[in-house]
């Protein structure tokens, strides 16, 4: 089984890992990438439209005619986000097995930004994780995660590429797994 998917990528190194994992594997029918509206123009020509998908750049904080075109005539599959914007709910209600996001913390900790900072401040395990997303942000089901085992003493800043290199570890090991028919959902735990 082939799979229509969306991409939401930010640009960065990680989202462009993933984007090339997805166009590695034949089980991934890429209709459309959004960009991050920070994306460099140097990845926008990294990243251009072809034949087989469209590129929009976008925040998605308005409904998009390219979005509504999309789902109007292709039945959406999947969603793979490494993203600076929330989804919108419309978007996620319109997917027939649902959108992942790649996140650089051990959900439930320190969801949102700045998960590092907030997880060396708070003392909180730290991590990455791929989850699927729901209309609040980082919140859903965990699809795959992974702890860091850190110094006490390292800052945020010594441990965030510590995090995004064990997130692209997921990216692969998910993106490995999905197109094999695998679909892990487990409930995140609520912290106390």
């Amino acid at each position: 089984m082939n799979y229509n998917t969306i991409l939401f990528i930010d640009g960065s190194k990680t989202s462009l890992l993933l984007y090339n994992e997805i166009r590695k594997k034949n089980k991934f029918q890429i209709l459309l990438i959004v960009l991050s509206p920070n994306c460099s123009s140097k990845i926008r020509r990294k990243i251009k439209s072809s034949r087989n998908y469209k590129v929009l750049v976008s925040d998605l904080k308005h409904k998009n005619s390219i979005l509504n075109h999309l789902f109007r005539y292709h039945n959406i599959d999947l969603i793979f986000s490494f993203y600076n914007f929330k989804i919108p709910e419309y978007i996620l209600k319109k997917l027939s097995i649902g959108g992942i996001n790649f996140h650089p913390s051990y959900l439930p900790y320190n969801k949102g930004r700045h998960s590092t900072f907030w997880a060396v401040y708070n003392k909180t395990p730290l991590g990455a994780t791929a989850h699927w997303m729901t209309k609040k942000y980082d919140e859903g089901d965990i699809f795959f995660q992974k702890k860091i085992n850190h110094n006490l003493y390292l800052t945020a800043k010594d441990i965030y590429p510590a995090q995004i290199k064990l997130l692209e570890k997921i990216i692969k090991i998910v993106i490995q797994k999905i197109s094999q028919g695998v679909f892990i959902r487990k409930k995140q735990i609520k912290k106390k």
